[in-house]
């Protein structure tokens, strides 16, 4: 008598990676959870998702808020994934989810989306002050004359600032000098314009300027930031050494401000 066999399983749900249950979950695997209920429903989990949404991406056993409670309170091996220490570092530095850490927007990728370094590098190796506007140029009411299109402003740190005064040897504490070095612009690359558009910024209407609506901010620790002109709030969009971004203001400053 033939041996009876069972059918063979399909590979196809176990190479999910919510199907291998004795799985150790880093973040990684809450990120594939995520990606196939995209996939499914053409946008990215929420808190406020629910089962039956779940169970309709053939995910099983979860729901917005169970996803937001794992990654809200980690177990160990989720806790010391480098991955997942690296994302709440940012997310409490963020400000995002009232500074409680990873949640489930955190994951999506439009939130984890950032400039490489070197994006961030090309960016400052534009950095230049303002200048002088010149006749029948159109100015700002302070004097300054005004963008000109595919320009941004940088607004820096102060110890930054300070430092790479000093650096230039100019004196940091002079109101003159203060009100050159104050402002600085840099001109918008096709990394930071791709980037706006990967994380949903609206590009603005043609007869406008980036500078209209968005400014970038570099601070003291090194946090790159997209803030919006006319709506609260900001956007992180890299990270980037200090020191140096220092000596290339000062070679700036050196060459531009009291001059």
């Amino acid at each position: 008598m033939k041996r009876k066999t069972n059918p063979p399983v399909s590979t196809s749900q176990l190479d999910l990676p919510f199907g291998q249950q004795g799985r150790v979950r880093r973040l990684a695997w809450y990120i594939g959870i995520g990606k196939v209920f995209a996939a499914y429903h053409k946008r990215w989990p929420a808190k406020d998702s629910t089962r039956d949404e779940f169970r309709a991406a053939r995910i099983r056993d979860y729901d917005g808020q169970r996803l937001e409670r794992e990654l809200r309170f980690p177990a160990p091996e989720l806790a010391a994934d480098p991955a997942y220490q690296a994302l709440r570092e940012r997310c409490l530095a963020d400000g995002v989810g009232d500074g409680d850490g990873v949640g489930l927007a955190a994951l999506d990728p439009r939130y984890r989306s950032i400039l490489k370094d070197e994006d961030v590098a090309d960016l400052f190796e534009t950095i230049a002050l303002p200048g002088q506007a010149g006749p029948g140029a159109v100015r700002y009411a302070t004097g300054m004359p005004a963008h000109a299109h595919g320009e941004l402003t940088l607004r820096l740190g102060d110890g930054i600032r300070a430092q790479a005064l000093k650096l230039a040897q100019l004196d940091p504490d002079d109101p003159r000098v203060r009100a050159q070095a104050f402002s600085v612009r840099l001109r918008s690359t096709q990394a930071l314009t791709s980037f706006m558009d990967r994380i949903g910024l609206p590009q603005p209407p043609v007869r406008e300027g980036l500078a209209d609506h968005y400014l970038l901010e570099a601070d003291d620790e090194g946090r790159l930031h997209i803030r919006y002109q006319l709506l609260a709030g900001s956007r992180y969009a890299g990270k980037f050494d200090p020191q140096r971004l220092v000596e290339q203001l000062a070679a700036v400053f050196a060459a531009g401000v009291g001059r």
